[in-house]
């Protein structure tokens, strides 16, 4: 009898549904019911069907002993279950968990997309179809391979309610029979309409090509981490080589390895330079198992198969970024890690390669769950991960090397990687590559969307403009809808919410000071999608996180960046990032007034809101505070006519204001415009054949003007 476990986290209809289905079943049957919520309906259901049902925490879920409960299980049946599996149950269930999905994957998919969200997803997003995927589960949320697919229309009329229960009919008439297929027959299916099964295509399972873990190379610099994996490796009989500290390491533990110079006949020669680098270590990696001609040749040599490879590079990177002299670096620089790196990925048919101690916890799972066994389809994605290892560490290198910008070519290599709910739209895939946790603790809040990440990087921008004053920014689709500074934090919140009440609403706000209990009760009422602060109170903590999706970041370090780049038709564009802001000693009166000091430090504010703002732009403020903003226009005139049509709308005088602009005045009509508006001193870069005319309208009427020399488009 083939034992399921259905895992649910609600009601349990669809739990129910299946258990009825194979009551009485010749070969199948639901051996028991497990939720991650205690008092979840799915129990009462499971008593009424005389199912055994239990209850786990997260703690005991994601620790690999709760595998120890699952013992006579087949297979596990995810029925609105929301957690991630975690790896070791997808290693020890491989092609064995079953999950169904509330809409037509791939769209509508990934974390947080369940129940209500996903019908209303579909809905806003004008989908004409919707329905159900069954599909296998592996470590990513909805990305599993497809099973089975069942259509749905979605009238102009439809409710997430109403779509939900076309969604439930869907689910109940085909989960069960889905299940059932596929445990007998390796079944999976066409998408279809009409609710037949008229398109049933028969898979047999793929060979995978099995093979147990006999003999390992281990060569690491970071020991951490390393220990348990070769006392398992010890205890399941595996014979060990090793070399130099990582030798000492090993025998320390009390474990038997054998010295690699034994197998090679040749020495640690050249300060330790080079070690593995034998045919006989090579050899044992690179050798096909399933070709006479190398086996024939291994023999003949007396070369050993080697079935696994662990290393960890040089700290190269590390070593860059300490300072150390240019020949501490270059002794960093790994030759015989990379080697192998580079054997054991191109055979992954016979060989496991771990490239890296980011990688131990998945060997150790395979140790531990797997009896140190692996599939062709695991090898390989070891293989993929060692050849991201090395093609990062080579980058790094070519990097260094070509510092002074000789070598006509751009590398760059980001990591670690995360897969996004979706791109700027849902029907965009979305991922981001680089190391989040460098910059920011996120600690509270929704998982963070491929536009948050936008908007936090010109959030951080344009309050990194900011340095001597308390500032507070309230950003709108990478521009500043308000920004100024204050006495306190909360002063500074309210005079930049001040100046455009309506956009704040789901903006990203960001302080350079701490966010103290005053500043999160002014701000608590509004919603926003994300506040970003050097440190946060506890008591405003408190306030803060009482709405559960709000993301609050800390910023753990000033943004700088010096270089930045992005994909143009089938290449790349890389420029150093505009980093340059003006001081007032920089600033060249060109008119006939000069500005007071107050216009100044107003003009110096203006201009740094300026350069962090989509061009066309112009920007209005007064007493450290932007008053309003044209951004993103394709005439400057227009920038400007938007800006004070804004100020008026929420109330401002612009007399005695400045205005800033992000590059030159081709004709005087913009000072003519802004002199009417009230304002009385402008900042601009300058360089038009026609800067005269506006020096001369400025002195004509009793207006100052400061030119800086330096442009700041921003597109």
């Amino acid at each position: 009898m083939i034992n399921l476990a259905i895992f649910a986290s609600g009601s349990g209809s669809n739990a129910e549904n299946i258990a009825k289905y194979f009551e009485g079943h010749e070969s199948i049957q639901v051996k028991e019911i497990l939720s991650n919520k205690k008092n979840a309906f799915v129990h009462q259901r499971a008593d009424k069907l005389d199912i055994p049902s239990s209850t786990f925490s997260k703690e005991e879920f994601y620790d690999s002993s709760f595998i120890k409960q699952l013992s006579d299980i087949d297979y596990i049946i995810l029925a609105g279950f929301l957690w991630l599996i975690p790896k070791y149950l997808i290693k020890a269930f491989p092609n064995k968990i079953i999950n169904i999905h509330p809409a037509l994957l791939p769209k509508f998919g990934g974390k947080g997309m369940y129940g209500e969200r996903v019908h209303m997803a579909v809905i806003d997003a004008g989908e004409k179809e919707s329905g159900i995927t069954i599909h296998l589960v592996n470590e990513e949320y909805d990305k599993g391979e497809i099973l089975f697919q069942a259509k749905c229309q979605v009238e102009p009329n439809d409710t997430p309610d109403l779509l939900a229960q076309k969604i439930h009919a869907l689910e109940h008439k085909h989960f069960p029979k889905v299940i059932e297929e596929y445990i007998v027959w390796g079944a999976k299916y066409k998408t279809i309409t009409d609710g037949t099964f008229a398109n049933l295509e028969i898979n047999q399972p793929k060979n995978m090509s099995t093979k147990k873990i006999q003999s390992a190379l281990i060569s690491v610099f970071h020991k951490d981490g390393l220990e348990p994996i070769v006392r398992k490796l010890d205890k399941q009989g595996v014979k060990i080589y090793s070399t130099g500290g990582t030798e000492k390491f090993i025998k320390e533990l009390g474990i038997d390895v054998i010295p690699v110079e034994s197998l090679t006949d040749y020495p640690s020669i050249f300060g330790g330079r080079v070690k593995t680098l034998h045919p006989k270590v090579f050899g044992g990696i690179l050798h096909r198992r399933d070709n006479e001609s190398d086996l024939t040749e291994a023999k003949k040599f007396e070369i050993p198969p080697i079935d696994l490879v662990i290393v960890d590079l040089y700290p190269f990177e590390e070593t860059v970024v300490s300072g150390a002299g240019e020949d501490d670096i270059i002794e960093k620089i790994d030759i015989g890690g990379i080697a192998l790196i580079r054997a054991g990925a191109k055979n992954y048919k016979d060989v496991v390669m771990v490239s890296s101690m980011e990688y131990y916890h998945d060997l150790q799972d395979i140790l531990d769950n797997q009896n140190g066994e692996t599939t062709e389809e695991e090898r390989k994605l070891f293989a993929a991960k060692a050849f991201a290892t090395s093609s990062h560490y080579d980058s790094a290198i070519f990097n260094w090397m070509n510092e002074k910008k000789e070598v006509p070519a751009f590398r760059v290599s980001s990591a670690p990687g995360r897969t996004l709910r979706y791109g700027e739209n849902p029907h965009q895939k979305g991922y981001f590559y680089g190391d989040f946790e460098a910059y920011f603790e996120q600690i509270h809040g929704k998982e963070i969307s491929y536009n948050n990440l936008v908007d936090i990087e010109a959030a951080v921008q344009l309050i990194a403009e900011f340095k001597r004053d308390i500032a507070f920014g309230i950003l709108k689709h990478n521009n500043a809808c308000g920004i100024a500074i204050g006495k306190t934090v909360k002063d500074a919140y309210q005079r930049a919410f001040a100046a455009d009440t309506v956009s704040a609403f789901g903006g990203v706000l960001i302080t350079n000071q701490e966010v103290d209990k005053a500043a999160a009760e002014e701000m608590s009422s509004l919603f926003f999608e994300i506040l970003i602060a050097p440190t946060f109170a506890v008591d405003a903590l408190e306030i803060l996180e009482k709405k559960k999706n709000r993301i609050l970041l800390i910023q753990k370090k000033p943004w700088h960046q010096e270089t930045q780049y992005k994909s143009l038709l089938n290449g790349t564009i890389v420029q150093d990032y505009d980093l340059k802001s003006e001081t007032k000693a920089e600033l060249e009166v060109k008119t006939k007034k000069a500005p007071t000091a107050d216009e100044v430090e107003d003009l110096i504010f203006a201009s740094k809101v300026c350069k962090q703002s989509k061009s066309n732009t112009i920007v209005l403020a007064k007493d450290g505070q932007l008053l309003a903003s044209g951004v993103g226009q394709t005439s400057r005139v227009d920038a400007l006519n938007q800006a004070i049509e804004k100020a008026g709308k929420f109330g401002f005088d612009l007399n005695g204001a400045v205005m800033a602009s992000d590059a030159f005045f081709p004709f005087p009509d913009c000072v003519e415009i802004a002199h009417q508006a009230g304002i009385t001193a402008v900042i601009q870069p300058g360089g038009s054949i026609k800067d005269q005319d506006s020096i001369d309208y400025c002195d004509a009427n009793g207006l100052a003007m400061v030119m800086t020399g330096v442009r700041h488009f921003k597109h």
